[in-house]
């Protein structure tokens, strides 16, 4: 049974594209079976393996509408060790919560990341968004598979006034959703932006600020998952 991953916040920006490839790659390149399912209405993944030159350690990839999720998840599971989910951008306010694109396919998801970045998004927004998630949790409380959720800080920039704002921010958010935050930020890197959707740059062993900044995500990203599935 695969592990099911999704970054998503519904604010567009903040990197979510960019953190499932650069983590799917990571677990391919560690030979384990990773699939990702492109369901964002963009298909940025989808565009960028069109120029990428594949590998036998490249991560699968589905191109799929939201509404396809269930089919391919209930086909996929058993065949993967991970399993990333690239959704759309953003609520659907005006449905129910159990139709809604993103909140309908967290129905499925066993990981939720958050990815936050400074300056591009307000915190009203971003609440909503959690509560959203909230309700989801509630709506899977009696289900076997429960969904664990994270938020971390994406394209952090030293000695920036925008980012100490958004660790304020985040201290709020904690206090009044209890959803915890990891500790390493992944910084804004042009090696993370241009990263390849077939080759991993994961690399702990290398010191350039990229491979270490990754690395330390990366790291940390794996551990709560082993964590949260005991």
């Amino acid at each position: 049974m695969a592990q099911i991953i999704t970054f998503a916040n519904q604010k567009g920006g903040t990197g979510k594209t960019q953190c499932t490839v650069l983590a799917a790659a990571a677990l391919a390149g560690l030979n384990y079976k990773v699939l990702v399912i492109d369901a964002d209405d963009q298909q940025s993944i989808t565009t960028a393996r069109q120029f990428d030159n594949p590998t036998p350690e490249a991560f699968q990839l589905i191109t799929a509408p939201s509404e396809d999720l269930y089919k391919v998840l209930s086909e996929q599971d058993h065949h993967q060790d991970f399993i990333f989910i690239d959704l759309p951008g953003r609520l659907d306010m005006n449905l129910p919560i159990k139709d809604q694109r993103i909140t309908k396919a967290l129905m499925y998801v066993d990981f939720l990341f958050i990815p936050f970045v400074s300056g591009n998004y307000n915190l009203e927004s971003t609440l909503k968004f959690i509560n959203a998630v909230k309700r989801v949790e509630a709506l899977r409380a009696d289900q076997a598979r429960g969904i664990a959720v994270y938020g971390f800080i994406n394209m952090y920039v030293k000695r920036s006034r925008l980012n100490d704002y958004l660790k304020q921010d985040i201290e709020a958010i904690e206090d009044k959703t209890g959803i915890p935050f990891m500790e390493g930020p992944l910084k804004r890197l042009t090696a993370f932006s241009e990263a390849s959707t077939t080759e991993s740059i994961y690399n702990p062993k290398a010191r350039n600020e990229a491979s270490f900044n990754f690395a330390q995500w990366f790291n940390e990203l794996t551990n709560i998952i082993d964590y949260e599935k005991g």
